[in-house]
């Protein structure tokens, strides 16, 4: 099992999304930024879900 990396550096969601996005869109290769759950602010909501490389998945309830 692998553990998820520690971040590199500070910063919110709302500042790290954006770079990401911009970083997906730079590849040479196709990439999605996969996205879920709660917590998220409306302002970085509008961001993903107006962004053509950003997937919402919810895992079903439950789960």
């Amino acid at each position: 099992m692998q553990v998820p990396a520690v971040q590199q550096s500070s910063g919110t969601t709302d500042e790290k999304i954006p770079y990401a996005l911009a970083d997906l869109d730079a590849m040479w290769i196709e990439g999605a930024l996969v996205y879920g759950g709660t917590g998220w602010s409306s302002g970085v909501l509008h961001t993903l879900q107006a962004a053509q490389r950003a997937v919402r998945c919810d895992p079903p309830a439950g789960f």
